[in-house]
């Protein structure tokens, strides 16, 4: 058994110097428990610069690097995964940083006998760091939403069962294939951390594009799920939709971008904002306690008391 991990690259030089080291860290961590590792990364129209980044990559035994015309993320996707010699596959994006201990535990869940295994993973943005769990296994909640993270690990025979990525979405490929998975097989949760998800507003997923709550509506779309949607652009949701040449009944048509819709779409925005300001408030009264006990050095009194912890 042996690991292939994809990854797609578009005007990527800002990120390629730390892609580089991690990815040459990476290999070198898992040729030195002798466990089979590929890396192929799909360079999509790649500049002069970038080709000249990928130089520390281009000779590497463990390193591929097909070079294509501009296509979808997700067609980049299951082109590596045809060009790949792995039995478990998975994707690294180029801003990310993916663990090898993570891959390793993986890779032994999948030797004795999981098909898709998923991990906790960090989100890193500029204000701060969150953690998130792999949430025990539920095929409702999976399908609901995105609970695979960026890190899963899957079978190359999971993929040959239930198809390639659908490479008509920009965003949500990840997400609707996951969900397609929860039809077939359950999952493998790994609480360890998988590595981290860096959001720093040019990523295409979880940066609040509207084009990934109407695509996010497509995969409920698909499967009858519409308990569901999410309102959102009207325009946009009746525009991506039409991807799928498929007819809805009317009043789901109508939820989405009939009469009325663009006032709920309004009216969800508006909510969603009072959401956020309740959490940022919620977060400035936790933080303010912390910050006066620290700076008056209360801490270590306190902690003897086990009022608080005491700092590591």
């Amino acid at each position: 058994m042996s690991v292939s991990i994809i990854t797609s690259l578009y005007r990527s030089e800002k990120h390629l110097p730390s892609y580089t080291e991690r990815v040459l860290k990476f290999v070198a961590t898992l040729n030195a428990v002798t466990l089979p590792i590929e890396i192929l990364i799909i360079a999509n129209d790649p500049t002069p610069i970038e080709r000249n980044l990928f130089t520390p990559l281009a000779d590497h035994p463990n390193i591929q690097i097909l070079t294509v015309s501009r296509e979808s993320l997700y067609a980049s996707w299951n082109r590596g995964v045809r060009a790949s010699q792995g039995t478990v596959i998975g994707f690294w994006n180029v801003d990310d940083d993916r663990r090898a201990d993570a891959l390793i535990a993986g890779y032994r869940q999948m030797d004795q006998g999981c098909r898709l295994v998923y991990f906790a993973y960090e989100v890193i943005r500029p204000t701060g760091t969150r953690r998130y769990p792999a949430i025990p296994f539920d095929p409702i909640a999976h399908r609901q939403r995105m609970k695979c993270g960026p890190f899963f690990l899957f079978d190359r025979a999971l993929f040959d069962q239930i198809g390639p990525f659908d490479e008509r979405f920009r965003i949500a490929g990840d997400f609707e294939w996951c969900a397609r998975a929860t039809d077939h097989i359950p999952f493998c949760p790994i609480d360890q951390l998988g590595g981290a998800f860096y959001l720093h507003g040019e990523n295409l997923s979880d940066s609040g594009n509207p084009l990934q709550m109407a695509e996010d509506n497509v995969i409920h779309l698909l499967r009858g799920q519409y308990q569901w949607l999410t309102p959102t652009d009207p325009d946009l949701m009746r525009q991506t939709w039409t991807k799928w040449d498929r007819s809805l009944p009317l009043e789901v048509e109508t939820q989405l971008w009939g009469e009325g819709s663009r006032e709920r779409w309004f009216a969800y925005q508006q909510n969603q904002q009072r959401l956020r300001q309740c959490q940022r408030l919620e977060g400035a009264i936790r933080w303010l306690p912390k910050r006066i006990i620290d700076q008056t050095g209360l801490r270590a009194i306190l902690a003897k008391w086990g009022i608080v912890k005491a700092r590591k």
